[in-house]
């Protein structure tokens, strides 16, 4: 009898590459033989956990990307100056080293036609993530063709459900995270296809996608590494077949990378980490921060698992500066080196899980603050694409224990039926949690006040209160007694949070305010000028002390004032406005006129302005523009 002939390396790669192309074919999981049905369920699944936001306001960052950013304020003529300057360039003229214009220009688009409704802003985040959801489930169809769709759908759906994501939902703002993860997860799912078909047009789809994903926020870089990771666990081949793949992301990672450079200056950025935003990023000693940086991964995985307590805020005293090694750190990395081990562990047996295990650490890997310190410490929106691989690596753990053949459904089959029980269990327990929090993000003051109770040792949480406090209840409340009453609530509130940052200097500026408010002219200043101690270019805290002057009846140093914080901020229109009231009280309308008028430029929707503008030219015995601009009042 005669032997069997070796093969060498080659032949045996080949054979194998070759039965690997005829695995999917055996496989019928992957016809759209009711394909509407699974996206039926990602839908329903949407509204009814998300259904309860719509009715939501404004919230957190809303206020500065859209309702009180004058450049998104201006509809679609701002659109092309919104390609042209930072992320917050129309709130307070911040260049805060951020490109994200995409979704600036849906919000200037949102409010040309539906100025000033958040429920559409809700409505639309609505449809991006049931889009995410279902560009979900079609990628892991691509991409594990030998995984029945049932087990796809729950994963998809134990996605959906995970209260983790309810910032990203119910923050307006957050779309910029939406729709990075629609076009990422687009991009990768039209890699796939290009790879499994050659078809050429798919790659270049896949690359247009990824554009519009850096176009979204920077972070879309994370796709290149994960769709590289998905072609060489599930589609493996020789490093010739990537390259195409590989040039179609690049190129639009170069474009990007140059436009941001040209609006910005640089290809980083100019954003500057302080320790009120950022203990962990801020440390000056590199173990200290890699220590720190531990454990807020820790931290991550532990929400993944169990999303309790949710909060808004993660910034300085959350996670303490540490002098050394604490339980948290320990427990850090403890969990980061267990998943290591279980990456390596499963690699061969389980490749899904290790795959899975990955596909967190480079999502998270922007976030960590290893590589390089961001702008926050934590934050729930960070894991966004990373809860992906939890979601995943989770129902296909539970397959594993039960030992179910993934190839196949039989809705008999009990080992199924145990499946959609643990899973049911999990989904409902994470829909009631989803469910409940978005309450909390109703408006500021229902997500200040309750995530301060949460999170007492964050300078931020209590500051946010006393400020919404200040602002908004006392402003409009009517009753001078309870008027007062709220003002010295938020005095009270912000004084805590510079109990825990004593060099809080929009702390200090924030109680000055209060104090104005009562009309306390004296305490005010006082306040306004602490403010400046602790940083000598807050712009606001500047002006404030204009304003402080200009109670005093002392309008030339009110005026120099006013120039200082416009020449740190020369879009700062409430400087302005201040200016020219300066100027009118002097009796200088012309002067007057001047600054009001850019002002107006700058927020032509600032009824107070609008207000001066009328009587300014009442003054000049312009009865017709005193009429035009009083016309412009709502």
């Amino acid at each position: 009898m005669a032997r069997p002939q070796k093969l060498n390396k080659r032949e045996k790669f080949k054979i194998s590459q070759e039965a690997a192309k005829v695995v999917p074919k055996t496989v019928n999981n992957n016809k759209n033989n009711n394909i509407i049905v699974y996206y039926a369920f990602i839908i329903a699944s949407v509204f009814i956990l998300y259904g309860n936001s719509l009715n939501n306001g404004y919230v957190l960052d809303d206020f500065s990307v859209i309702k009180e950013n004058n450049i998104v304020n201006l509809g679609s003529k701002s659109i092309g100056n919104i390609f042209k300057t930072s992320y917050r360039a129309g709130y307070l003229n911040v260049n805060d080293g951020l490109y994200r214009p995409l979704s600036l220009a849906m919000f200037a688009l949102e409010w040309q036609h539906w100025p000033d409704k958040p429920f559409v802003g809700h409505f639309i985040n609505l449809i991006c993530y049931l889009l995410c959801g279902i560009v979900l489930f079609n990628f892991t169809r691509k991409l594990f063709p030998h995984i029945h769709n049932v087990v796809l759908l729950l994963a998809v759906l134990l996605f959906i459900a995970h209260p983790i994501h309810t910032e990203v939902v119910g923050n307006i703002k957050s779309r910029d995270e939406l729709l990075c993860y629609l076009f990422s997860i687009l991009s990768m799912l039209w890699a796939i296809q290009y790879f499994d078909s050659k078809k050429i047009l798919y790659l270049v789809l896949s690359s247009f996608s990824l554009f519009l994903a850096f176009l979204a926020k920077e972070s879309a870089i994370l796709t290149i590494p994960l769709l590289l990771i998905s072609l060489w666990f599930f589609r493996k081949d020789r490093f010739n077949k990537y390259v195409p793949i590989l040039l179609a992301t690049l190129i639009p990672f170069v474009v990007y990378m140059l436009i941001r450079r040209n609006v910005l200056g640089s290809f980083a950025g100019l954003q500057t980490v302080t320790i009120l935003d950022n203990p962990v990023g801020a440390q000056t000693d590199f173990i200290l921060r890699i220590m720190g940086s531990f454990q807020v991964l820790g931290e991550y995985i532990q929400l993944f698992v169990f999303p309790h307590p949710l909060v808004y805020d993660y910034s300085y005293n959350s996670i303490p500066l540490h002098q050394g090694i604490t339980l948290p750190i320990i427990i850090g990395i403890i969990i980061i080196c267990s998943l290591i081990a279980a990456m390596f562990f499963t690699y061969k047996k389980w490749p899904l899980i290790s795959y899975s295990i990955l596909f967190i650490f480079i999502s998270l890997s922007l976030y960590s603050n290893i590589v390089f310190p961001i702008g926050a410490a934590k934050a729930e929106r960070f894991t966004f694409l990373a809860s992906t691989g939890f979601c995943i690596a989770l129902i296909y753990l539970f397959t594993v224990i039960l030992k179910i053949d993934i190839s196949k459904y039989s809705p008999n089959d009990t080992k199924y039926k145990n499946l959609f029980y643990l899973t049911t269990v999990i989904l409902v327990l994470y829909s009631v949690k989803t469910i409940s929090r978005n309450f909390d993000w109703k408006n500021n003051y229902t997500l200040y006040s309750h995530d301060v109770e949460l999170n007492p040792q964050s300078a931020k949480t209590h500051y946010y209160l006393g400020n919404e406090i200040i602002k908004e209840l006392a402003n409009n409340e009517t009753d001078k007694a309870k008027k007062e009453a709220l003002i010295m609530q938020g005095i009270s509130e912000v004084r805590k949070a510079i109990q825990i940052y004593p060099e809080y200097s929009d702390g200090y500026a924030q109680i000055g305010v209060g104090y104005y408010n009562l009309n306390n002219n004296d305490s005010a200043g006082h306040y306004f000028k602490l403010s400046l101690k602790y940083n000598e270019s807050n712009s606001v805290a500047i002006s404030n002390m204009g304003s402080y002057y200009f109670n005093r009846g002392e309008y030339q140093k009110a005026i120099e004032y006013f120039n200082r914080s416009i020449a740190l901020n020369p879009r700062f229109a409430d400087a302005m406005m201040n200016l020219g009231s300066c100027y009118g009280s002097m009796g200088k309308y012309q002067e007057a006129l001047v600054w009001f008028h850019k002002a107006f430029d700058i927020d032509p929707t600032n009824q107070k302005n609008i207000t001066f503008l009328a009587l300014t030219y009442q003054n000049l015995n312009d009865i017709n523009k005193a009429n035009y601009y009083r016309s412009l009042l709502k």
